[in-house]
């Protein structure tokens, strides 16, 4: 538990959107995300930006390094494609990290990822937009922007309760508390290693 979760705030400045799976495999996580079986691509961090820039626009960024064949086939090309999401395991979770938000503030994603395990959100943009949720079996619990603790979305707020004053504000202190609360870490490390990848083009399929 020694690293938890703050440095993803660090190392995403521009936004980002943590997904946590409960007691999932990697491929379980990816099918959940993705509607898809594991098309065997593995990313680092810097190779999903890479192709999300790409997708905007060809000529920004050249994917030579990369199996562009393997990636085309997998439907990782494309401006059809929404996120990259990268995925790994950490004791008693599964992890997801996407480089942007556009693609979780389209869907209900918790909801759909969470039939028969717990899945917990928590996305933030540029704009220091921040927003919270938690899933279990398909039913949404508690949903709140750190910055607004009042106003919570959720069926069962008591489940993940707001942070409190010293927890709230800036995205490390909101990482801090769920790593916490749920007991989990993130190892940075993952960060520069080629995990289990996903290309999201729409709303995820329910189970």
């Amino acid at each position: 538990m020694s690293e938890g979760l703050e440095w993803i705030a660090r190392e995403y400045p521009e936004g980002y959107a943590l997904i946590l799976c409960e007691n999932d495999s990697a491929s379980e996580l990816l099918y959940r995300l993705s509607g898809r079986p594991d098309q065997g691509i593995r990313l680092t961090k810097a190779d999903a930006s890479l192709i999300e820039l790409h997708n905007l626009d060809p000529e920004l960024e050249d994917l030579d390094h990369l199996d562009q064949e393997a990636l085309s086939a997998a439907g990782f090309l494309g401006p059809h494609i929404s996120a990259i999401a990268r995925v790994g395991t950490t004791p008693g979770w599964t992890f997801a990290l996407l480089t942007n938000t556009g693609y979780v503030s389209q869907v209900d994603l918790p909801v759909t990822i969470s039939y028969e395990t717990r899945a917990v959100l928590h996305s933030a943009d540029v704009n220091a937009t921040q927003r919270v949720a938690y899933a279990v079996n398909g039913r949404m619990l508690s949903a709140f922007d750190p910055l607004h603790p009042h106003y919570n979305d959720g069926e069962d707020p008591s489940t993940l309760p707001p942070p409190t004053d010293g927890w709230r504000g800036r995205r490390k202190h909101t990482l801090a508390y769920l790593s916490a609360f749920f007991g989990v870490c993130v190892p940075s490390a993952s960060e520069y290693e080629e995990l289990p990848a996903a290309a999201l083009t729409g709303p995820t399929p329910a189970g």
